[in-house]
């Protein structure tokens, strides 16, 4: 069981990595892309945790949680974070309708 959440914890990085590189993310809203990316990396987060916490072989946790750690921050730079004077990212809709 623990097998699977390994792979549960890859594939919900490779959708994190799709959304960056791809064209979805740009279509979507900034709060509904700020979801997502969020409930992704926290998942992942998680999902790492549980790892380290029951399997055996506590190596293989190490990967998806650095990665799953670096996600967050990412999401939590680019979105919460304003810049030289404009507000955050998750703002830009509601302030400029």
């Amino acid at each position: 069981m623990w097998r699977s959440l390994f792979t549960i914890g890859i594939i919900l990085q490779f959708a994190f990595l799709i959304l960056y590189f791809s064209a979805i993310l740009s279509e979507m809203t900034n709060v509904v892309g700020a979801i997502l990316c969020l409930f992704l990396s926290i998942t992942s987060l998680i999902v790492g945790v549980l790892i380290l916490k029951y399997h055996t072989n506590k190596l293989l946790s190490l990967p998806i949680i650095l990665t799953a750690f670096f996600m967050l921050m990412f999401t939590l730079a680019i979105y919460f974070l304003g810049e030289a004077g404009y507000p955050p990212l998750i703002l830009m809709n509601l302030l400029y309708v």
